[in-house]
């Protein structure tokens, strides 16, 4: 068995010289729930010579409607020691670390991800995704933002030296320090967000708005989708093929409906909650919330 042999089939859509560049990428992939687990094995089966998979959790019986390697015989294990079993039989001759690392600071960013030259963001807490954007800028790595939430999925990519991800999604974060009282935001104005977006059930959206779920339900498929895009980008990136979303550009995609979603309605339907739960408390943010929803 050669490296040659196993990528072979990339020829004819890639070039061999297409394949080295891959082959001579390092590409970091922070978060292994959903999203990062497919990531993972994808830049594995695409030839990609050094990967870095970082999660903090071990896998539990609900992921595994989602999770590529959520199995019954995974149940309990390390995410990131999984992950890198797992990909190292999808990619034999790419050097896979495993790393378990709850992403605190930037500092944490960066310790795990220096020397790579691409970061897929995959993890789905608010305050690590800006983590990540601050570190890599300051690293100067390029990074894929990919998440799905419920039925949508969003991806998007970010140049160091261009719009940062905060100013993307013009996060309250932007220019800030991340105290208690931002973090705080960032939490609530996540679940706004996800409230908004759509998909989910009126009844599941108005408890986790409410803060009475913690977890973002999910399915397998949109999660594939979502890492399938980012390494799709990714693989664009390193051969200089085709068009990859650098932000301001994105992709928005509504897989209910099967049909481009424009997240800049889903901002403004935010921002009219956010300011009613600042304003009157969380009912009133839930009254609001069913109206610019069209719920009755």
């Amino acid at each position: 068995m050669t490296y040659e042999e196993t990528v072979g089939r990339n020829i004819g859509l890639l070039t061999w010289q297409d394949q080295e560049k891959i082959r001579g990428t390092s590409v970091a992939v922070i978060g292994l729930g959903g999203v990062g687990s497919w990531a993972s094995v994808l830049v594995a089966k695409t030839g990609f010579g050094h990967i870095v998979v970082v999660d903090k959790d071990r896998y539990e019986l609900p992921n595994i409607v989602e999770q590529m390697m959520a199995t019954t015989k995974t149940i309990g294990k390390l995410k990131a020691e999984v992950a890198k079993e797992e990909a190292s039989m999808h990619g034999p001759f790419a050097k896979i670390n495993g790393i378990v690392k709850d992403i605190q600071s930037v500092e944490d960013v960066k310790e795990v991800c220096q020397g790579t030259d691409y970061i897929i963001c995959a993890v789905d807490d608010p305050v690590a995704r800006i983590l990540v954007d601050r570190s890599s800028r300051k690293l100067g790595i390029t990074t894929l933002m990919a998440a799905n939430i419920g039925w949508r999925i969003t991806n998007s990519t970010h140049i160091p030296t261009e719009m940062s991800y905060e100013e993307h999604t013009h996060q309250i974060s932007l220019g800030k320090s991340l105290t208690p009282q931002i973090i705080s935001s960032l939490h609530m104005q996540q679940r706004v967000f996800v409230a908004c977006a759509g998909g989910f059930t009126p009844q599941y959206a108005e408890k986790y708005l409410k803060g009475d779920i913690s977890y973002i339900s999910y399915l397998g498929a949109p999660s594939a989708f979502a890492a399938s895009v980012a390494v799709n980008d990714l693989i664009k990136l390193v051969t200089g093929r085709g068009k990859p979303r650098i932000a301001p550009d994105y992709l928005a995609f509504d897989l209910l409906e099967m049909d481009h979603l424009d997240f800049g309605q889903v901002g403004l339907k935010t921002y009219r909650v956010i300011q009613a739960i600042m304003a009157k408390g969380i009912e009133e943010g839930v009254k609001i919330w069913k109206e610019v929803m069209g719920y009755r």
